[in-house]
């Protein structure tokens, strides 16, 4: 079966698009005159014309379609490539749900920018979307609402591109075909609520980087064994050098198809097979239960590892094979075969080995969290619920803005301490940094001897009026550690400045300054103190708050 990944490679190869190699440059320059910081002001963009792109030379910016309007392949296939470059944080927001025009559509962020819309986007019929680093060697983030495919769109994440979104799906029941989202190793693909492929066949995800989603589906698919049929399934592909974190549960259905390829990982909370479905395990995979229904092929490989709690077969007449013997229990022992099956009782294991980002659970017996977003307010709301407490201290709650490895406690609340009934908490957070990029939350329940353990990670995307006002920007970045400035932009300031300059390795000192001015001057003597790496500074005046990213290269 190790013919399947090469077969698939190929398959590969021949979903490229192949077009005009002609392109259509824009470069995003906020420093202009009388640009408005929108990603549809033309007066924000340097533009490169190219003989021969007259399809879509006329546009002062990249070239949008409102999804109300979306043109078929037919219509834009003339059009040329599109190349767009960003080094500055930026809001797409034309007033209507939109795709990228163009059929292959390539856009360069550099470090620490963050590119963000309100509206859902949408893939364009046999067109291709891709997110690629320009420079340097930190993350830049997309966030995107929810995006919409249709048949033979595909998707790309470079190296040290992060997206996020809330849903990946397709808009209506109809048939679609040849998906490709596709993440290279240094990238990372973040789902908040679904994903699925529940249509034609031929739709892939192929991981080799981070893909962590809360619930992801397969369904329908091509029939068939052998290795040209499974090429064309519905495919989850987690490669070698990729990680796969799905936080409630896989649901693989129809003719469709999972395979972890030696060296990659898949965490899985719940694996739900039926139908002809096929899932192949060369690499890790940890499922702490596994629901069996219909004629799937479960399939262990030599060097394998599959780590499990609950094994149920439903109904049906599945074929369990390992090491290339079909056996009647997936748990019988085949012998010489190296495939490791493992049940593991302990529910420590399965509650920290997927990760914070997911699974994470609190003992006192949680339930309801969730997060709400008023806009018109600018409140963020966190909620949660207890079943019951026993000796229950407080709880923390904390946010990051860099993703889920740097939170910070920003509130604390008071716990009940004993109690057998439900009991309901809130937190409000009226003072987050309107960044533009997505805010992350969590709960760290510490119970009356000290000890503390974590809720689940909850998100938001907070666009404001303040969001799409003149960015706040400190330059020069990247920073020799020589000088550093912020221009505030024509931003008129009615109240003292705050702010301060933080990293992984300190909270920073804070100071106040009654002007850009002043603040420019304490910087220039800050500046020089700071470590090598990724620095914030959070610039703060009445309601508006900001945080900057910075990275010293001495």
């Amino acid at each position: 079966m190790k013919s399947i990944f090469l077969t698939y490679l190929i398959f590969l190869a021949l979903l490229f698009f192949g077009g005009n190699i002609y392109a259509q440059t824009y470069t995003y320059n906020p420093s202009k005159a009388n640009c408005t910081s929108r990603w549809t002001d033309g007066n924000c963009w340097d533009k490169v014309n190219i003989s021969g792109c007259s399809n879509n030379s006329t546009s002062l910016y990249p070239p949008l379609v409102s999804s109300a309007s979306l043109p078929g392949y037919n219509n834009f296939k003339n059009y040329c490539e599109v190349k767009v470059y960003i080094n500055h944080n930026l809001l797409i927001d034309p007033g209507f749900d939109f795709g990228f025009l163009g059929p292959d559509y390539k856009i360069f962020l550099g470090d620490n920018v963050s590119l963000t819309t309100p509206r859902n986007l949408f893939l364009l019929e046999r067109a291709t979307v891709r997110f690629l680093k320009s420079s340097g060697t930190s993350n830049a983030l997309v966030n995107l609402l929810n995006i919409y495919y249709v048949k033979q769109a595909k998707f790309y994440i470079e190296d040290r591109i992060v997206v996020e979104s809330y849903n990946i799906i397709h808009p209506t029941s109809s048939q679609y075909e040849g998906i490709l989202f596709h993440i290279n190793p240094l990238g990372v693909l973040r789902v908040f609520d679904t994903m699925a492929f529940l249509n034609g066949n031929s739709n892939k995800v192929v991981v080799e980087g981070l893909f962590e989603v809360s619930n992801f589906s397969l369904d329908a698919g091509n029939p068939g064994f052998t290795a040209s049929d499974i090429s064309l399934k519905n495919a989850l592909l987690v490669k070698g050098t990729g990680r796969s974190n799905v936080c409630s549960g896989i649901t693989i259905a129809g003719d469709s198809y999972v395979a972890v390829e030696a060296n990659g990982t898949l965490n899985i909370k719940s694996f739900n097979l039926s139908g002809s479905t096929i899932f192949e395990n060369w690499g890790n995979t940890n499922s702490k239960s596994v629901n069996i229904s219909g004629e799937p092929r479960f399939w262990l490989y030599s060097n394998s590892h599959f780590n499990n709690q609950t094994f149920t077969k439903i109904s049906g007449t599945p074929q369990y094979v390992k090491c290339g013997t079909t056996v009647s229990s997936i748990d019988t022992n085949v012998a010489g075969c190296t495939a490791g099956y493992t049940i593991i009782s302990d529910q420590n294991y399965w509650d920290s080995s997927t990760g914070d980002w997911c699974f994470r659970t609190l003992p006192i017996g949680f339930i309801d969290e969730k997060l709400d977003y008023n806009k018109h307010s600018k409140t963020i709301v966190l909620h949660w619920t207890t079943t019951k407490e026993m000796e229950n201290g407080h709880f923390e709650i904390e946010r990051s803005i860099n993703g889920v490895d740097n939170f910070e406690k920003i509130g604390v609340v008071k716990g009940v301490g004993f109690s057998e009934n439900n009991v309901s908490y809130q937190f409000k957070d009226e003072k987050f940094p309107i960044t533009g990029e997505r805010l992350y939350y969590r709960i760290r329940h510490v119970d009356s001897n000290e000890d503390y353990s974590f809720g689940n990670v909850m998100s938001v995307l907070p666009i404001t009026d303040n969001t799409i006002a003149a960015k706040w920007y400190a330059y020069p970045n990247p920073n020799k550690g020589q000088s550093l400035k912020v221009n505030l932009g024509n931003v008129k300031l009615t109240e003292p400045i705050e702010f301060r300059v933080f990293s992984q390795f300190s909270l920073g000192q804070h100071y106040k300054a009654y002007g850009e001015a002043e603040m420019n001057r304490k910087l220039a003597e800050i500046v020089g103190s700071l470590p090598n790496g990724l620095n914030f500074l959070e610039v703060r005046s009445g309601n508006r708050t900001e945080i900057l990213k910075i990275l010293v290269e001495k």
